[in-house]
């Protein structure tokens, strides 16, 4: 029997650039996230999320759900706060990009996450903040 693996994201910043934080897939940290700040972010807690091919970006992924209040919460590639519709970007260290900051190599790191997490239907997500 395979459990069901751990993702934690921490978050470790937030302004109107966006909320960037860590993501470790069983305690091992992995890359940075960005998400949209205020109350456009999910709420910390604990969630399932299950794969699914996204009609939007053509790919499998994982989608959250009890997301409280919040739907369509996905783990995507994107380099900006604009790009995330709400969801979980997933990229390298941020930098400026194009005069934003921004997570570089998401399509990369997105690609990479899936493949760590190949033969898993459903995973668990723990959202903290640490600032």
């Amino acid at each position: 029997m395979k459990l069901t693996p751990i993702v934690k994201i921490v978050r470790l910043e937030e302004s109107e650039i966006g909320t960037f934080g860590s993501l470790l897939i069983q305690g091992i940290l992995f890359c940075t996230t960005l998400e949209p700040y205020n109350d456009k972010q999910i709420a910390t807690g604990m969630y399932a999320a299950f794969r699914f091919h996204s009609p939007k970006f053509g790919k499998d992924t994982f989608k959250l759900i009890d997301t409280m209040g919040r739907t369509d919460i996905e783990f995507h590639p994107g380099n900006w706060v604009g790009n995330t519709d709400g969801c979980i970007l997933l990229g390298q260290d941020p930098i400026k990009l194009s005069g934003k900051r921004g997570i570089p190599n998401s399509g990369a790191t997105f690609d990479v996450f899936m493949k760590i997490l190949e033969g898993y239907d459903e995973i668990i997500v723990i959202v903290k903040e640490d600032y």
